[in-house]
C-alpha cells in the first residue's frame, strides 16, 4: 500500500558566530548550474545525519541509514524511511532548485523510534537546495519552524553535531537520547575523534556526538561533548566504535574572535548514565 504525503521546504540561510554565511541554499550565487547540481546528486544514497534549527544541530537519527535518498540520472529517485521504502521523480529546475514529485511509501509500522517528517513532499514547487563540503543541505518547514536537513553520502565519516551553545545546568538533555554507558574510551588522530562506548541495551547502538557548551574559557578554550545513543529496557553488554569529524567544531571556532590553536575537548561530562569523562587537547 502506498499513499502520498507533503513535504515542506522553505528557504533558510544559516548563519556562524560571527554572522556570516555558514551556506547558502541559492546555488545561482554559487555558480552551480542545473547541471552541474545533478551532476553531484546522481548515483550517491545520501543519508541524513542531522537537522538544524538556526544553524545548530537538534536531531539526529538513532540508527544509521534511518532516512534516505538516491538520485538517479533518468530523473528517478528511491529513498527510505526507518522501515518504508519510497520512490518517485525529480527534476533540477532552471533556477537551480530542487523539485520532487510523485513521492510514494509504503505504509509498514515502524515502532521505537523518533520520527521526523522526512518523506512528505510538496509537488511542483522549489526545493532551496545545495551541496558544500560533500553534504546535502535542503530547507524544510516543519510545523512553522524553518529547518534544515543534512545529508552526507553513505558509509563516510560522521561530523560532530554542533547544538546551541548552552552551560550544561541550562541545556535539555532531554531532547537527545542518551542510554545507560558504563565504559568510555577516547583517542584523536588529527582532526578524527575516535569514540569507544561499553553500554547496556537489547542490541548494537549507533553513536552521536553533540557539542553543548563550547568555545568557554582560555588556556585553553573548553569544549564540552556528550555522547547521544537509545536508551534501551535491557541488560545486555556491548561496545561501539565511532569515529567521527571535528572539522565543523574546528571551523566554528576557527570563526570566533581571537581563536588560539587548540582546544580542550571533555567528553562524556553530561552526569546522565554516563561514565567519568575523558579529556583530551584537540591541537591544529
Amino acid at each position: 500500500m502506498y499513499k502520498k504525503r507533503i513535504w515542506f521546504y522553505s528557504f533558510l540561510i544559516v548563519m556562524t558566530f560571527s554572522g556570516c554565511d555558514l551556506f547558502n541554499l541559492n546555488n545561482e550565487k554559487k555558480g552551480l548550474n542545473p547541471q552541474e547540481l545533478q551532476d553531484q546528486l546522481v548515483d550517491k544514497t545520501w543519508e541524513l545525519r542531522t537537522v538544524l534549527e538556526d544553524g545548530y544541530g537538534v536531531y539526529a537519527p538513532g540508527l544509521d541509514s534511518m532516512y534516505t535518498i538516491h538520485f538517479s540520472d533518468d530523473g528517478q529517485f528511491s529513498g527510505h524511511e526507518i522501515c518504508n521504502h519510497c520512490g518517485g521523480e525529480y527534476h533540477i529546475n532552471d533556477n537551480s532548485n530542487l523539485v520532487i514529485e510523485g513521492m510514494s511509501c509504503t505504509e509498514m509500522a515502524c515502532y521505537g523510534f523518533q520520527d521526523v517528517p522526512f518523506t512528505n513532499v510538496l509537488t511542483d514547487q522549489e526545493h532551496p537546495a545545495t551541496i558544500r563540503d560533500d553534504k546535502l543541505f535542503i530547507s524544510v518547514k516543519n510545523d512553522s519552524m524553518n529547518q534544515t536537513y543534512q545529508f552526507s553520502e553513505y558509509g563516510t565519516i560522521k561530523d560532530v553535531i554542533l547544538a546551541k551553545p548552552t552551560s550544561k545546568s541550562e541545556f535539555d538533555f532531554s531532547a537527545w537520547p542518551i542510554g545507560y554507558s558504563h565504559h568510555l574510551e577516547t583517542s584523536l588522530s588529527g582532526d578524527s575523534l575516535t569514540i569507544e562506548l561499553g553500554y547496556s541495551g537489547c542490541g548494537p547502538h549507533e553513536l552521536n556526538l553533540v557539542f553543548y557548551d563550547y568555545f568557554e574559557g582560555s588556556n585553553p578554550t573548553n569544549a564540552h561533548a556528550f555522547v547521544s545513543h537509545r536508551e534501551e529496557l535491557c541488560d545486555a553488554v556491548f561496545e561501539s566504535t565511532e569515529t567521527f569529524s571535528l572539522l565543523p567544531l574546528k571551523k566554528a571556532y576557527q570563526d570566533t574572535e581571537n581563536p588560539s590553536q587548540s582546544l580542550q575537548l571533555i567528553i562524556g561530562d553530561n552526569d546522565h548514565n554516563s561514565p567519568k569523562p575523558d579529556t583530551l587537547l584537540y591541537t591544529f
